[in-house]
């Protein structure tokens, strides 16, 4: 198991862990979901960042910034309507970064784990999908914000 794949595990089970319950004890998906909405931005800065350590040279580094800081806008852009399915979020990052290189196959797949793992809770609610995707957006940003101008 590679760095990307042991960041995503750790991570994801936080987010099992952001679960509420009414008084009921039905979970609130709603409240699951905005519960567990602060820790994607920073679960995406670390799969940004293992990617971002598997460059070997300072261009290199620069280059993957600027296709991570791309995946944002294009994160963004998805944002516009009905939210996407994890699958859409993945074809969309699929198409646009290299299919050749492991670490961007890893990269795709923590991405889209990361916003399956909300989307399974959303309950059809667009608002709170558009705030998972603007977080994986924001994440993104920031990881490369040193790298890129």
């Amino acid at each position: 198991m590679n760095k990307l794949q042991l960041a995503a595990v750790a991570l994801l089970s936080v987010f099992l862990g952001a679960c509420a319950t009414t008084p009921t004890g039905q979970v609130d998906p709603a409240t699951s979901v905005s519960n567990a909405l602060p820790y994607v931005k920073p679960a995406v800065v670390l799969a940004c960042t293992v990617v971002l350590d598997q460059a070997v040279s300072g261009n290199d580094r620069v280059e993957k910034a600027k296709m991570i800081n791309h995946v944002a806008a294009i994160v963004e852009g998805l944002t516009v309507g009905t939210a996407p399915t994890p699958e859409q979020l993945q074809k969309a990052l699929t198409d646009y970064l290299p299919e050749e290189k492991t670490h961007w196959v890893n990269y795709v797949s923590v991405i889209k784990d990361i916003y399956a793992q909300q989307f399974a809770r959303l309950d059809g609610n667009t608002a709170l999908a558009i705030k998972v995707l603007n977080a994986i957006a924001s994440g993104c940003k920031d990881a490369t914000a040193s790298y890129v101008e």
